[in-house]
This record gives C-alpha cells, structure tokens and sequence, in this order.
C-alpha cells in the first residue's frame, strides 16, 4: 500500500519524503480546505516536485474546496500551472472544478476528496465515470464497509488512516458555518467541536463534540486485505516532528510489521509526535466509545498540566511532563475556548508537596486552571535539511508553467462571464 503523508510547510514536505512517505500531499494555493494555512509559492511547488521526483516519491495537490463563479479562472489557470509543473495528481471535492479539468487538462490524474462523503459502490461507480482515478472514502466507514467498496470498486481507493476526525460526516459539517460563520468547506473552519460546551440539566458541562485522533497501526494487514491501496496521514496543519514521527510510524509497520518489536516501536514513534488522544475510529464495529474524550479539551500536543498560581509576571503550573526552554506550548483558556501558542523562556523547576511544577511566563489572558499542551520540543525544529529545497533555482520553471498555464482563451472567456454574474 502506498503510504501518503501531509505537507503544509516545506520543511514538513522534506521530513516526510525522508521519513518514507511513498507520496506526499500539498495545498494548491488559494484552492484547497486548509486556507487558513500559508500558500505555497509556485516556485515551492516546483522545487518539492522537483525533489520528490528525483526520490520516486509523488506529489498530489489538494484543490479540494468548494468554489464559486468568480475564483473559477484562477482554479483553471492553478491546474495548468500544475500540470505544466509535473504534478502527479489533484484531490477534488467541486464537481464543476472537476469537470473543467476532464475537459481541459486530461492529462491531470483526478483524485476524489473524501470531502465528497463517498461511502458505498455506486458513489464510487459514479466518481470513477466522473474520470476520477482514485476515491478516498468517507472517514466513518468499518473495514467491512471498506472492503465492500474495493471489491466492487474500478478505481483505486484510499483511506485516512491516522491524524484529526470530524464530529460530522466527511464533507457534510455545517457547525463552522451555523456557529462561527465560516465555512469548513471553503477550508477556514473555526473547529467549534473542539470548545467546551454546557446544557441543561447536567452542570459542568465538556468536551462532547471534540473527537479523539485516529489511529490504524494495528489495523494494517486487515486493510490491506481489505483491498485498500493508499493510506493517508491526516495533517497539514501540524509540524514538521509530527508529520516524521506519524510517517516513521507507519513506515516502520509497512516495512517490518511482521518483526518482533516493530509494532512497539511504532507506537513510540506516534505517541512522541504530541498528537492527540487516539482511538480506532469508525474501522471496527462498536468502537464508539473511544471516539470522544468527554474531559478532555481535544488539543494535540502532550498534556502538560493545569495552571495552579498566578503572580505579577509568573505563573506555576503542574509538569507532568519534560518542558525545556524553546519547546511551544499552547495554553487553552477554559473559560471561552481559546489557544495561544507561545515559545517558553526562562522556566524554572520547582515541587510543591512532591508535585513537579513549573514558574514560567503565561501569554495574556492566562487564569487558574487554564490548561497547558507541549507541541513542539526545541530538539524537533531543529532544520537538518537547510538547503535541501532551493525554491529560487525553480524560478524559470515557475514562469514558463505560469505563462503555459493557459489556456487563456478559456480562462478569459470564463472571467468574462463570471464578471457578468457578479454585476448581475
């Protein structure tokens, strides 16, 4: 099975081609349903295919957010310029970016996004006439109901394997929209799963939409059998440690799953890329309890501790864990549900009743009982590939896919009428 990792950031893109990523997965920019991340520039692009290629490792590009008339030439002009660079397919979730691109660029492998909540064989028959090569199937799917689909299948199926869940169905959650007034399907999801929330009659209140992470490292063979042919790490929001570590994980069971200790060690590695809570998600029947941690405010990183005293410039928390200066850490305030990311500095180690504990300085805001994630140490961002991507030398090749991107008939033609749309 083909192992295919995330990228939001270059230097993820290269810890995962060096972690054993078979193919690794970018955002198109503009385009894709992670839009609250950094764009890649053309030149990026080109220089990761650039060194993926030279590794046998393939590069997708997710375009996979749903558009309206007036982005749609800037989406053609994107998928020229991604067919001219190499690119070795595009995920899709917009049925009309879909068609537009069998029309006009046929020489683009389509990958279905499980955006699209394909589900069972007749979805499955109807994407792959739609000219799609490849489905990645709904996340609430058993092993059962996967295996179903790739028997009957005639395209190539792929399933998420590892990394963040949605409380919804795949490609059908509207709660961004309805509580924060931004869309998860235009990728700028406000994630109100993840806040605390109270009702009535039962005091407290928690965490009952926020999901736990997947996990499929013991599940490997079955999917396999099952007839799966790529497996995908969620991701391209995280770092570069956790987009290794995860990808290290599954490489290392794919290689030597069969060798004493190899599922221990894989474990390890997933477990030290400061993720979440995990479960077996949908793949096995009856598994709902572990879905949800109902205490637990669903952030990634390794749980640190609680807030336990504030001061005029300090603050002592509980360290359950190692904290070093330069690690990150996120404080989640309790009282309305947000995170700030902060680098730590002078931290000072104490014990209070034989309790480890921490001093150290909290971003604004901070209250007691405020809680505290590592998710990232000082040790994991440190750069062991500074110059392997060299984005400037791809700066010719970035013009000439730009100025070929063409089309530009089409692409003018179709501006025109989309003016005419907005001016009614």
């Amino acid at each position: 099975m083909e192992l295919l990792a995330p990228a939001g950031t270059t230097d993820a893109f290269v810890g995962a081609v060096e972690a054993g990523a078979d193919a690794v997965y970018i955002g198109a920019p503009a385009a894709n349903a992670r839009a609250l991340a950094r764009d890649f520039t053309i030149e990026e692009i080109a220089a990761m295919i650039h060194f993926a290629h030279e590794r046998r490792v393939k590069v997708y590009a997710a375009m996979n957010s749903l558009l309206k008339d007036g982005e749609l030439p800037g989406a053609m002009e994107m998928l020229g310029t991604l067919a001219d660079l190499g690119v070795d397919a595009v995920i899709l979730q917009d049925l009309g970016v879909a068609e537009l691109a069998r029309r006009h660029f046929p020489g683009l492998r389509l990958h279905a996004s499980t955006l699209m909540g394909a589900n069972n064989a007749a979805h499955a028959d109807f994407l792959a006439a739609m000219g799609f090569e490849r489905i990645v199937l709904a996340r609430e799917m058993s092993v059962d109901e996967i295996a179903s689909v790739c028997r009957r299948s005639p395209v190539e199926i792929e399933v998420f394997i590892h990394g963040a869940m949605c409380f919804s169905y795949s490609g059908l959650c509207l709660f961004s929209s309805y509580l924060g007034g931004k869309s998860g399907l235009r990728g700028r999801c406000v994630q109100p799963c993840r806040r605390r929330y109270t009702w009535q009659g039962r005091g407290g209140g928690g965490y009952i939409f926020s999901m736990n992470d997947l996990c499929g490292l013991r599940l490997l063979d079955a999917l396999r059998d099952a007839g799966v042919g790529s497996l995908k790490i969620e991701g391209r929001m995280r770092n570069r440690a956790y987009v290794e570590k995860v990808t290290r994980a599954y490489r290392v069971i794919l290689d030597h799953g069969q060798e004493p200790g190899a599922l221990a060690e894989a474990e390890e590695l997933a477990a030290a890329a400061m993720g979440r809570a995990t479960s077996t998600g949908y793949f096995l029947p009856y598994a709902a309890d572990g879905l949800i941690s109902e205490g637990h405010s669903g952030n990634t990183g390794l749980y640190v501790g609680r807030v336990l005293r504030l001061g005029r410039g300090w603050a002592e928390v509980e360290a359950r864990v190692e904290v070093d200066d330069g690690d990150r850490l996120r404080l989640h305030h309790e009282k309305n549900g947000e995170r700030t990311a902060f680098t730590v500095r002078d931290a000072r180690r104490l014990r209070h009743d034989n309790t480890p504990m921490l001093r150290l300085t909290l971003p604004p805001g901070a209250a007691v009982g405020d809680a505290l994630y590592k998710v990232d140490s000082v040790q994991g961002r440190i750069r062991r590939d500074k110059g392997v991507l060299r984005p400037a030398a791809f700066a010719a090749v970035a013009a000439s896919a730009r100025a070929g991107a063409a089309r530009r008939k089409e692409v003018r033609r179709m501006s025109e009428a989309a003016a005419k749309v907005e001016r009614g």
